[in-house]
């Protein structure tokens, strides 16, 4: 089973966000036919659409990841883009020769945080689906996805929970965390650096997927990816809050598959040594004293959430 950073959860059990239409500086997503994108050039050059893109959605070996919303594929022999399509597209309902390509990359962001730079619109007389070519972003993704993500792939609540609280994921769990906090404080600069130049453009971190973070382990760097325009101002307590995958906790230490005091107390300390060089970050890189502490009170706010009867697990 593939669970990847995609589909942004802006509505889960526990945190529910209202989108509203509005307008950011720099954001110049243009939507043309021709265009300087260099995705819109690649499609229009390389004949994807008509000779490979059937193929490419047909195989599941491209599947590289599935969220709510959407599921992402890779493109053979293409190192630059990737597909996200809605879950429910079916490309053999669509009239492959009648399609548009849109530009809309955002010329004024500088960073990769695996955004959506063109379109493939396809229309016929009773149906307009669409296709997102995102960039590539590096690495893999680190975390657990939301309990919400699993569901889809099973049959009743029994089996979700069998899988969800197993000792693999649990142990993928700890290695996740082991691995953060090996790295160094430059690596949550570097996130934090990113953070804030996507904001500039208006981009929102859907902090509830931890997924969304993902990691270059040769130069152990975080990557962004799936971030969504949306009117709000940086969460630096959510993104500790994914940095830690702390929302997987309940599961972790409540289930039928049993872990050890050693387990906990390795699993307590390493979640502490990510906060404390994540908030040594936020102060090298300026957040006041007051914003680490409301970076605190928020990360410790959402932990609680977690354990409200709502959550399934």
């Amino acid at each position: 089973m593939k669970i990847s950073p995609i589909a942004p959860a802006v509505k889960m059990r526990n945190f529910s966000i209202a989108k509203k239409n509005i307008s950011f500086q720099g954001d110049i997503f243009e939507k043309k036919v021709c265009s300087s994108s260099k995705a819109v050039n690649w499609l229009n050059t390389s004949k994807f659409i008509q000779l490979e893109l059937k193929n490419t959605l047909s195989c599941s070996k491209n599947e590289i990841g599935r969220g709510l919303f959407h599921k992402v594929y890779s493109i053979p022999h293409c190192n630059d883009y990737v597909l996200r399509v809605p879950v429910d597209f079916n490309i053999n309902e669509v009239n492959i020769e009648n399609y548009s390509i849109e530009d809309v990359e955002d010329k004024n962001l500088k960073i990769n945080i695996g955004q959506e730079v063109a379109k493939i619109n396809f229309n016929t007389t009773n149906d307009c689906s669409s296709i997102s070519i995102l960039k590539k972003q590096k690495g893999e993704s680190i975390g657990i996805a939301p309990i919400e993500v699993y569901e889809q792939f099973f049959d009743d609540d029994f089996k979700l929970y069998s899988f969800y609280s197993s000792k693999e994921m649990k142990k993928k769990y700890e290695n996740f965390l082991s691995m953060l906090a090996s790295f160094p404080v430059s690596t949550y600069e570097k996130l934090i650096d990113d953070i804030k130049e996507a904001a500039k453009c208006g981009y929102f971190f859907d902090y509830i997927n931890s997924n969304n973070i993902m990691v270059d382990k040769e130069t152990k760097t975080l990557k962004l990816t799936d971030m969504v325009k949306f009117p709000s101002s940086i969460n630096w307590g959510g993104l500790l809050f994914a940095l830690t995958n702390i929302r997987y906790i309940p599961t972790y230490i409540n289930s039928e598959y049993k872990i050890s005091e050693e387990q906990k107390q390795s699993v307590i300390k390493d979640i502490d040594s990510i906060s404390k060089k994540y908030i040594e970050a936020l102060k090298n890189k300026g957040i006041s004293e007051e914003g680490q502490q409301q970076c605190l009170l928020t990360f410790f706010s959402m932990y609680m959430s977690c354990f409200m009867p709502q959550n399934k697990l």
